[in-house]
Formats: C-alpha cells, sequence, structure tokens
C-alpha cells in the first residue's frame, strides 16, 4: 500500500502539474522540497537508506530534512535516537502528514539518488519530458546554457530506464497533458493504488495561485498546448544540441527522432567532447590562477 509517494522530475518537466493533481486525491499531502537537502547530504556522504549512521551523521541529515520542513513552514524534527536514514525520513514524513494517510515529497533530483529509497518502501513517480521541450522551456526562463542541464536530463533517464521495480512508475508529461485520466489510470495499476480519476477529470487550479509556465498563458486546467513546442523552434541552438546529444534516449522514451536532422553519432560525439573540453580549460584556468595566487602569497610571506 502506497504511503510514502516521492515525485522526481527535471526541472520544467511537469512536476509541478503532477503534484497538483496528486494533492487533488483524498488523504494526499506533498510537500515541496521536503527531502532535496537530505538526499543530496547523503549521496556526498554516500550514505544508503538503511547504513547505521554517526552521531554527526545523524545530525547533519537532521539538519538537512529540517531545512526542507522550514520551507513548508512546518514543525522541525529533533536529533532522535533513529539510527537510518530512513528512520529519519519516516520522521520528517509523519511531521509534514498534518492527518494525511499518504505523504509524499516533490523534487528535482536524478533518478540515482532517489533510487536507493525504494529498498526502504518509497514509492517513486518519476515524470520525464522531452528534451528538447525541457531545454527549450529552461532557455526561454533565462538560462543562457542548457547543455549541463541537457546532460544531466540525459543520466536521469537512463538512469531510470533500468529501473524494474513495482515502487518505480516511470510518466511522460506529453501523456499527462493530453489524457490526464488515462495516466492516473496506469499509475493506479503500477502501483495497486485506488486513485479518484474523477477528481483527475474535474481538476482545476486554484483561483489564488499562478500556474508555472514559461510560455506567458494562465493553463487553469490540465492543457496539452505545451507538448511539442519545439517542434515550432526545431533550429533553436538549445533544441538541436538536445535532440544529437539525448537522441537514444528520445527513442528509448518514444519521442522519436527530429524532423530536422538525422542522428548522427560523430555530431554527437564531437558536441560530448567540447562539452567536456570546456569543463576542462574552465577548470584548468582556475587550477592555474590558484597556484599563482598561492606563488603570490608564498613569496609575500618569506618577504
Amino acid at each position: 500500500m502506497v504511503d510514502r509517494l516521492l515525485v522526481v522530475g527535471e526541472q520544467r518537466s511537469g512536476t509541478t502539474l503532477l503534484t497538483d493533481l496528486l494533492d487533488a486525491q483524498p488523504g494526499v499531502r506533498i510537500t515541496i522540497g521536503l527531502l532535496t537537502h537530505a538526499l543530496r547530504a547523503a549521496a556526498a556522504m554516500k550514505i544508503g537508506p538503511r547504513d547505521p549512521l554517526s552521531e554527526r551523521q545523524r545530525r547533519a541529515l537532521t539538519s538537512a530534512l529540517n531545512r526542507g520542513l522550514a520551507q513548508a513552514r512546518l514543525d522541525e524534527i529533533a536529533p532522535s535516537h533513529a539510527r537510518t536514514l530512513d528512520a529519519l525520513i519516516q520522521a520528517a514524513f509523519e511531521t509534514a502528514s498534518e492527518g494525511a494517510s499518504i505523504i509524499g515529497s516533490k523534487d528535482h533530483e536524478p533518478v540515482s539518488s532517489v533510487r536507493p529509497l525504494l529498498g526502504s518502501g518509497v514509492y517513486i513517480l518519476y515524470i520525464v519530458r522531452d528534451a528538447r521541450d525541457v531545454a527549450l522551456s529552461r532557455a526561454r526562463r533565462g538560462e543562457r546554457d542548457t547543455s549541463r542541464s541537457t546532460l544531466k536530463w540525459r543520466r536521469s533517464v537512463r538512469e531510470a530506464l533500468t529501473v524494474h521495480d513495482e515502487r518505480f512508475c516511470l510518466v511522460r508529461f506529453e501523456d499527462l497533458a493530453r489524457d490526464p485520466v488515462a495516466t492516473f489510470s496506469g499509475i493506479s495499476r503500477a502501483f495497486d493504488w485506488p486513485l479518484d480519476l474523477d477528481a483527475v477529470a474535474n481538476w482545476r487550479l486554484p483561483a489564488e495561485r499562478r500556474t508555472n509556465t514559461s510560455f506567458g498563458q494562465e493553463m487553469r486546467a490540465v492543457d496539452p498546448r505545451p507538448v511539442e513546442r519545439w517542434r515550432t523552434h526545431h533550429d533553436s541552438p538549445s533544441v538541436r544540441y538536445a535532440s544529437t546529444v539525448c537522441a537514444s534516449e528520445l527513442v528509448a522514451c518514444g519521442y522519436g527522432w527530429g524532423p530536422h536532422t538525422a542522428v548522427d553519432e560523430r555530431a554527437r560525439h564531437r558536441l560530448e567532447q567540447l562539452y567536456v573540453r570546456s569543463r576542462y580549460e574552465a577548470g584548468r584556468r582556475a587550477r592555474g590562477a590558484l597556484r599563482s595566487l598561492r606563488r603570490t602569497l608564498g613569496a609575500g610571506s618569506v618577504g
């Protein structure tokens, strides 16, 4: 039975829409970013959900979870006798539940970070959107270089496609936008979770809330218009880059090739080389500047 739920996906992938529709279900409450800081801290310390925690690790993870609770204006949890990350997450979920029978968190984390939680009984809903639309949306919101986020999309989708677990369900934004009832029917079957499909069919965004769209349109209900926006901007550099670099992942997710270019593995490899080289050059320059500064400081101290 679903009791703890994690909604994950890249930014601009429809995580907010999916969260709103889940929140409309009876007894369900989704908190935004409850686990983000804790998941990143656990990944940095290489801690699994059921690994025994030292006192230092427990305090660090408790502090990270409290940051998520504070963002949601909820009471904090105290450093307790909990011996694992899973127990701490359970305590945070209980604090955030406020009477709901199913509590969840929406986080923009890669699948590799959240996958270990499957072993502790957390259900994961992963929403994916066409990388070309994600890149276009991020560019329209002011992101100057979408190459890094595009490669992050590819890594996360690659990981998601290898997950075969009854507690993991992959949802496409395009399917959700075109037919939310059918999409929620699929979630219901995947998790053996009886969902109120009438609540999905009749969902409307509350008047006091604004929509989370980068296209300047107020979408008060589930709206298919954002689907495949990239087709009218297929010559955009961010779209072309995503189309080339994520070609195999796009096909694996059922999106297919772009109409403007054939898949060219040499071009894909060259783009990856250029990206890696640019990152290396930036790092090399930073290291050179640091060595120069150290020499200067060393000379000054001798003098």
